[in-house]
């Protein structure tokens, strides 16, 4: 029923695994002239789909997103060796990263999101292609290819790891995804011990501690910690959560600890934390000045905290003059006259940007680097106010990359940054009160559907 393949014979009103699999293997013009629609699309509008009760469709979507990300897998690991392979040689060992993150834009993936992702398909390709190979089929959910993902991390022998690949692909369909991590650490431990006692080692480089923003005014500080040291900090403040418990106490052993936690941290013993840590918290003056005001306090990044606390926090703070735009509420000066005075163009990229200028990244500016938008040793560009923007170290060096340009509005401080494919993205400063701006996204070529940002 193809021209492009005559002796195939493949009924269009309905694709099954084989059929897809086929067609995604022609190359994309040949994949156009095939009679028949898209088999996505054609699947979901087939008068057999049509048919299916919502237990048969819930599986058979299942099958086809599969599929489709198996798909994007491969080409997303294409790109990134297409782009490796043609980088000049003095700038190879970076060109990974510059392709990830065209990748990452295109996709409207954060930091955390485009390593997954991307790592996930790099490894399935150059590591695990029996795996892929399932995914693509619709016969391995992608649940379960992420267990195979994190188990098998640690194996660097290539042979063993393409048994232990297909023991866990043959026990796949058995188990659901929690059931068939511990088949694989099973199968790991009689194929591979060291692999075991690698992950055991290589498993506390993984510690950190990350805060995460909550509604209604609240935040989690997550500690990923060996086990060990979470039993032995969580020990501390339960002992001493539960010594001030007493009879009239009206707060839960659940408060206690959050507020034995605080005290640990910031006042040790009773005495004032040895490190001082600077917030930039937002107040409208008629807030201040006691009236009545539209606006609530915000911090840095705009969450609005109660008129109470940031009364409390401004009777004891050091101020600082912002001059900005009525209009777009966007800054436009910092007053240099202030307690401690530092750089003034420092602290004014610092406060107009919030946080690092790339699409997507949230990094705090103050932990980022300051970028001339025109470089300063190769084109002349000028240390000033309209050419400095906040990019982080990793954002910084892959602007820098051959093949991908910035141009920044002196007026506005809007960035645009054009990938090597001649996509735009365009970034604005946050406004005063925190509200963040959508990144405006122009993309080369035919694509219609753009990733929110």
């Amino acid at each position: 029923m193809f021209d492009s393949c005559p002796d195939r014979a493949v009924d269009t009103t309905f694709w099954s695994a084989e059929d897809l699999e086929w067609w995604w293997s022609l190359p994309p013009h040949e994949r156009e002239d095939a009679e028949g629609e898209d088999p996505l699309e054609c699947g979901a509008s087939c008068a057999e789909f049509d048919e299916l009760g919502p237990l048969d469709e819930i599986g058979h979507e299942e099958r086809l997103q599969s599929m489709s990300l198996g798909r994007q897998m491969r080409s997303i690991a294409a790109h990134v060796h297409a782009v490796v392979d043609d980088a000049p040689w003095y700038c190879r060992q970076k060109a990974d990263r510059a392709a990830c993150a065209e990748i990452a834009l295109r996709m409207g993936m954060g930091r955390d999101a485009q390593t997954r992702r991307i790592g996930d398909a790099l490894r399935l390709v150059d590591e695990l292609p029996a795996t892929l190979a399932a995914m693509c089929e619709g016969s391995l959910p992608y649940a379960k290819v992420r267990v195979i993902l994190d188990e098998t991390i640690n194996i660097q022998d290539r042979a063993i790891l393409a048994r232990v690949e297909a023991e866990a692909l043959a026990e796949a369909s058995g188990f659901p995804s929690p059931r068939l991590r511990d088949k694989i650490r099973a199968i790991i431990e009689r194929i591979d011990a060291e692999a075991l006692k690698k992950r055991v080692e290589a498993a506390p480089k993984e510690r950190s501690v990350q805060l995460w923003r909550e509604p209604d005014g609240m935040a989690k500080v997550c500690a990923f910690l060996p086990v060990e040291q979470a039993l032995s900090v969580f020990g501390v403040i339960d002992v001493l959560a539960q010594a001030t418990k007493g009879s009239d106490e009206e707060r839960t052993i659940d408060q206690i600890r959050a507020d034995t936690f605080v005290d640990l941290i910031c006042h040790p013993g009773d005495q004032p934390s040895r490190v001082t840590y600077e917030a930039q918290i937002l107040v409208p003056v008629g807030l201040m000045l006691g009236r009545d005001v539209a606006d609530p306090a915000r911090l840095a990044d705009g969450t609005a905290i109660p008129e109470d606390l940031a009364r409390a926090i401004a009777t004891d703070s050091r101020w600082r003059l912002l001059l900005t735009d009525p209009g777009t509420r966007h800054l436009l000066d910092l007053g240099a006259h202030t307690y401690a005075p530092g750089n003034p163009l420092t602290r004014f990229i610092h406060t107009r940007d919030r946080h690092c200028r790339w699409p997507g990244c949230a990094r705090r500016a103050k932990r980022c680097e300051l970028d001339h938008t025109i470089k300063f040793h190769l084109h002349g560009g000028l240390t000033i106010v309209i050419n400095m923007s906040a990019l982080c170290k990793k954002h910084h060096e892959i602007k820098d990359m051959p093949g991908w340009d910035a141009i920044q509005d002196p007026d506005t401080g809007t960035i645009t940054f054009i990938t090597p494919g001649g996509d735009r993205y365009t970034t604005r400063p946050p406004t005063l009160d925190g509200e963040e701006q959508p990144v405006e996204v122009k993309l080369r070529g035919p694509v219609a559907d753009i990733p929110p940002y």
